[in-house]
């Protein structure tokens, strides 16, 4: 009897287990769908007379979305983070509008991969 209901026990915890190990991988599935798919770019790098010096391949992840009438909003998915903005006090030629330093936060967005005038939004 005593091995029996151990054995329940284990099969009740493997099972409790699995559940957790399949809703963490959707969960994981679920974050990768919602950053979009990835596309890659070229960067290039020039000097002061225009001449290409270097050129590099980058990749950043993507949603479409459908707005209707033949219109397609293409945005890039901007991961978030944290940065100081702002500039010392004592660095050369800055202006006052540029103090205090200070730890600005970001949460990730989605930015228009394109720029949208309003000679674009006045069509629709």
């Amino acid at each position: 009897m005593f091995g029996r209901k151990l054995n329940v026990k284990r099969r009740k915890k493997i099972r409790r287990e699995e559940r957790e190990i399949q809703e963490r991988e959707a969960e994981e599935k679920r974050q990768r769908e919602s950053k979009g798919d990835v596309f890659t770019f070229e960067v290039v790098t020039v000097n002061n007379s225009g001449k290409i010096i270097n050129r590099t391949q980058g990749g950043a992840r993507q949603k479409i979305e459908d707005l209707g009438n033949g219109i397609k909003l293409e945005m890039v998915y901007i991961p978030g983070g944290s940065f100081l903005m702002g500039s010392p006090k004592n660095e050369a030629e800055r202006y006052s509008s540029e103090s205090p330093q200070h730890q600005v936060t970001l949460q990730p967005f989605y930015m228009s991969k394109y720029p949208i005038t309003q000679n674009h939004l006045l069509k629709n």
